[in-house]
């Protein structure tokens, strides 16, 4: 059996957990005696192949680009969602980002508490989060077989993006969870923040 493994174009370029979840994931599979090669491209060529597997929607359009090159290629899709709901984070971080920046940043953030649950439904940064929701829907759609992490995530792809009727199977992340054991060891204090530094992962407000 010949798999193509799909990841986004910047994968070895800008490693992230979507890419060590893909290493562990291929590694296993390998391990079982299946063939897989690996395309980090936005249009895979999966000709020839018995089976696609692509790795992530959080970037809806690369995905979507993903996607509809191996379909027009006739192999069937697994697909490896790794998705977040991230209407919080498109429909907020701006706003936190501006009071930081601001003379004032409590009373701004202060402010920002009481208007947060506005600010995920109206405005353009929310339409734009809807926008960029229904294109991962699709890409959702598309797929013969989704692997969510759990059972719960499952749940939320029906939930919130409507793609229940996608036949999935539960397939736990691949981690490397070596430095956490070395990290939480022995007499500690403090906050361990494990992410890359970018506004997702929220660690200008943290550290205020």
């Amino acid at each position: 059996m010949r798999v193509l493994a799909v990841v986004r174009p910047d994968a070895l370029a800008q490693p992230g957990g979507d890419v060590v979840h893909a290493n562990h994931a291929l590694a296993a599979v390998r391990a079982l005696g299946t063939e897989v090669d690996v395309a980090a491209t936005a249009r895979p060529d999966a000709a020839g192949y018995d089976l696609a597997h692509v790795f992530g929607i959080f970037e809806p359009a690369t995905a979507r680009s993903q996607i509809a090159a191996i379909r027009a290629s006739g192999t069937p899709l697994v697909l490896s969602p790794i998705w977040l709901d991230l209407r919080p984070f498109l429909t907020i971080a701006p706003a936190v980002e501006r009071a930081l920046e601001s003379r004032d940043p409590r009373k701004r953030l202060l402010k920002l508490r009481d208007n947060e649950a506005t600010l995920v439904r109206k405005g353009r940064h929310a339409r734009a989060a809807e926008r960029r929701l229904t294109m991962q829907r699709d890409c959702m759609l598309a797929a013969d077989v989704v692997l969510p992490a759990s059972n719960i995530e499952a749940y939320l792809y029906a939930e919130r993006l409507g793609a229940g009727r996608v036949p999935f199977v539960v397939a736990p992340l691949g981690v490397d969870d070596a430095p956490f054991a070395r990290a939480i060891s022995g007499e500690r204090a403090g906050i361990l923040c494990a992410a890359r530094i970018e506004p997702k992962k929220n660690q200008a407000a943290l550290l205020y």
